[in-house]
């Protein structure tokens, strides 16, 4: 298989770096940035993305976004410890959801019966709520019912349970509204724990202490080993902190990008790793392509587009390469490169004093930092010069 790729577009609203992003695939996508803004952007497949919406309110850094399913609402996690929900058409953050502390990961799930929501922060606790209910109007309904919907609706707070000392880094929520929801979580010390199989069929957590007592009998016997198959662990061969979770389309797989540039697959049913993709750098995000077992991984070096049936990279994009990029007929390619020419990234003096500060003079000065396959050819890139790359795949063919 052979992959040809383009940069057609390239989108400079936000004032500082670029950290997240999220999409449905279908109109819009979502970016959040140390700007403390939240952006909405329209995109379509045959004109320039075009910025619809921003949302103000946070007072920090948005370390993570996510869209819901109607693409009626953006989620936002924050370094000022506060998750907020946004109506897209009126703007407005209509719930805040208060933490002990920083954000770090925000993930969603559609299910029938509600929309459930995860928060990891990095104190280690874990946050499940649900975000809104399906209900049916009934009259009759008694008190302690309408009191036990009430409640159910009310966030509930969990601690992590990896060990002591160690934050959590990314949680992933399962993809697919088919099955019972499933959450996993990483942290530092490289591994990954599920053990939310508890509440598939219903809501139900134990309270916090109970929780994590109940998770640490669970989780290791005397000789270390797991002893509970409602608890599932993944460990990382290498001692890389785990920097993104991801299940894959059908859930066939979990898979977890690490500090030390590797992508791990792993089968959810047994836990088994059986892809590992070497990225030679700190992998910070990757995003499935919605129509062919192809991944994108996006590091602090470059971009791989990667054959999971061939275990093989297809093509690497240098986010640096610009002039490269820009296919030759596109109509805002010069407007693209003066405004990309204009950023304080690419004078000089700071290129000088950046490569000063990295100690490596060969290390690319674009990171980028999140990735989405928003349609099987269409990918963007957030990066760290507060752009964000829109590819656009050309060509994909068998050699």
């Amino acid at each position: 298989m052979i992959i040809l790729y383009s940069l057609n577009d390239c989108l400079f609203e936000h004032n500082y770096e670029v950290t997240s992003l999220a999409t449905n695939g279908i109109r819009y996508l979502i970016s959040g940035s140390k700007d403390c803004t939240v952006k909405v952007w329209i995109v379509e497949s045959d004109k320039p993305t075009t910025l619809y919406r921003t949302l103000i309110g946070h007072s920090s850094i948005i370390q993570d976004v996510a869209i819901t399913q109607d693409e009626k609402y953006v989620i936002s996690g924050s370094w000022d410890g506060n998750v907020c929900i946004w109506d897209i058409e009126s703007g407005q953050c209509i719930k805040t959801i208060k933490h002990q502390s920083q954000i770090m990961k925000v993930s969603y799930i559609h299910q029938q019966n509600g929309d459930f929501i995860s928060s990891i922060t990095n104190d280690g606790t874990v946050m499940i709520w649900k975000l809104f209910f399906k209900k049916i109007k009934d009259e009759n309904q008694n008190e302690e019912k309408q009191e036990k919907e009430k409640e159910e609706e009310e966030p509930k707070f969990y601690k992590s349970y990896h060990e002591k000392g160690i934050f959590n880094t990314s949680c992933a929520f399962s993809t697919s509204e088919d099955i019972n929801p499933i959450l996993c979580t990483s942290g530092s010390d490289g591994k990954i724990f599920s053990c939310f199989d508890e509440f598939r069929n219903q809501y139900k957590l134990s309270k916090s202490d109970e929780f994590e007592e109940t998770i640490r009998n669970h989780v290791n016997d005397d000789d270390g080993n797991n002893n509970d198959k409602n608890v599932k662990i993944w460990k990382h061969d290498s001692d890389g902190i785990i920097n993104y979770l991801l299940f894959s389309p059908a859930n066939l797989f979990i898979s977890s990008g690490c500090s030390e540039g590797i992508v791990c697959l792993w089968r959810y049913d047994d836990c088994n790793e059986f892809i590992k993709l070497n990225c030679n750098s700190p992998v910070n995000s990757f995003s499935y392509n919605p129509a062919m077992l192809l991944c994108a991984t996006a590091s602090d070096d470059n971009i791989l587009i990667w054959d999971l049936e061939k275990k093989k990279i297809l093509t690497t994009i240098v986010i640096d390469d610009f002039d490269s990029q820009l296919i030759n007929n596109d109509e805002n390619k010069d407007e693209i490169i003066l405004k990309v020419k204009n950023l304080q990234r690419y004078k000089e003096s700071y290129k000088a004093q950046l490569k000063y500060h990295q100690k490596n003079s060969d290390k690319p000065l674009i990171r980028s930092l999140s990735i989405v396959w928003f349609s099987y050819d269409i990918i963007f890139v957030a990066c760290d010069d507060n752009t964000i790359r829109r590819y656009k795949i050309n060509n994909i063919y068998e050699n």
